[in-house]
């Protein structure tokens, strides 16, 4: 019988328990299984921006830069400030300086239920290493206007013929959108949409319709065709929208409401 040594024995049962702890590490989402660890991050901004910005101009813009993509999760300015905006978004609930696989924003495109795309390991590891470097830095977190919400009316009947609608619950008094309706199979013709200003004028940004189904409650964003629209029209004045608008499908029984980005008096 051969005889084991001592020193081989306790190095087979060192290696034995080394490969074991390897075996149990559970790793956090957006963890990689790297053997060496990543640099460190010494400005965390700057590594926001080359590294997960992209990630976000790719695969987050199109749905959170607006509030009829995202059911209101909008948390990056369109054409603004990502890094402001995602701070700045619920007072900053979406990051935890320092724990970045606990972090909401990294969950939500690892694990946790999302309507939106999953990002690879890789990219979740660099919004982990953003975020944890975020715990290390000095420097404030950036301060951004809280963004604001949408300015929205009332859901109104649409008639065949002429229709008027009240856009005093936007804040623009004795002010209306008016336009004809004729109804097709399953849809309106809107001809003829004008915002006929009130005593103070209006200037008004981003419009577009919402249609609710009245017998169901449901409502939707009708297509997005005015993202770049601003009207602008003096006292007792009128701004067109569009000539013809087509919605379709509209209920039988539906009504239909118009929201803004922003409102506000006529303005030279």
């Amino acid at each position: 019988m051969r005889l084991v040594s001592p020193v081989t024995a306790l190095s087979l049962l060192a290696a034995i328990l080394a490969s074991g702890c390897q075996a149990a590490v559970i790793r956090a989402p957006g963890v990689l299984e790297d053997d060496e660890p990543p640099p460190p991050v010494v400005d965390p901004e700057a590594f926001f921006r080359a590294n997960v910005e992209p990630i976000l101009v790719a695969q987050c813009r199109v749905c959170h830069e607006t509030t009829a993509a995202s059911q209101g999760t909008v948390f990056l300015a369109p054409g603004g400030d990502y890094y402001a905006s995602i701070w700045s978004y619920r007072e900053g609930r979406l990051l935890t300086p320092g724990d970045g696989a606990g972090s909401v924003l990294v969950r939500k495109v690892t694990v946790d239920p999302h309507l939106g795309p999953s990002v690879s390991e890789g990219e979740a590891a660099l919004f982990r290493q953003w975020i944890d470097a975020e715990g290390m830095t000095t420097e404030p977190p950036p301060v951004m206007p809280p963004p604001v919400e949408p300015m929205r009316t009332g859901f109104y009947p649409v008639n065949e013929g002429a229709n008027r609608m009240p856009l005093a619950e936007v804040g623009l008094s004795g002010a209306e959108l008016v336009f004809t309706a004729t109804r097709i199979t399953g849809g309106i013709i809107m001809t003829d949409v004008v915002l006929v200003a009130g005593a103070g004028g209006l200037v008004v940004n981003h419009p577009r319709f919402i249609v609710r189904d009245d017998t169901t409650s449901m409502e939707r964003y009708e297509r997005d065709e005015f993202s770049s629209v601003t009207i602008r029209a003096p006292a007792g004045g009128t701004g067109r929208l569009v000539d013809r608008f087509v919605i379709s499908p509209f209920p039988t029984v539906g009504s239909l409401a118009i929201e803004f980005d922003t409102v506000g008096p006529y303005t030279m």
